[in-house]
């Protein structure tokens, strides 16, 4: 699974069961004792819309498993947005800067548009 963009995507039990399995074993461990199998790597935290206990989740999530960070809040306002830059636009532009992007916007990409979405183009992947 490359990009994120539905729950309706977990529909597989093996899948959850072994998302669930893995969870289990992370929660076990003390955050030193995390694996780290986003070391190395940037991910983007891209919220549209005011998300304060989300975007710090996901935060703390990418950083106690190695991963770096770039983030915007309220891209809705503070972005290239607020001139007209479009969605594709900005996710095209956090492409080169990101190995991964997690993204909140009011625009949601219901399953069958999903290969229209413009985090499908990409190879980044898109979790939203």
């Amino acid at each position: 699974m490359k990009h994120v963009l539905s729950v309706k995507q977990f529909n597989s039990k093996a899948l959850l069961d072994t998302l669930f399995k893995s969870a289990a074993k992370i929660q076990a461990l003390s955050p030193a004792e995390y694996p780290k199998p986003l070391r190395n790597l940037t991910l983007a935290t891209i919220f549209y819309e005011p998300s304060t206990r989300t975007r710090l989740s996901f935060e703390t999530a990418v950083q106690n498993l190695g991963g770096q960070l770039i983030t915007t809040e309220n891209a809705g306002k503070f972005s290239s947005a607020i001139k007209g830059e479009s969605l594709e636009d900005t996710i095209s532009v956090i492409n080169a800067y990101a190995d991964g992007i997690i993204l909140r916007h009011p625009r949601p990409a219901p399953p069958s548009d999903q290969p229209k979405f413009p985090a499908c183009r990409l190879s980044t992947p898109v979790m939203a």
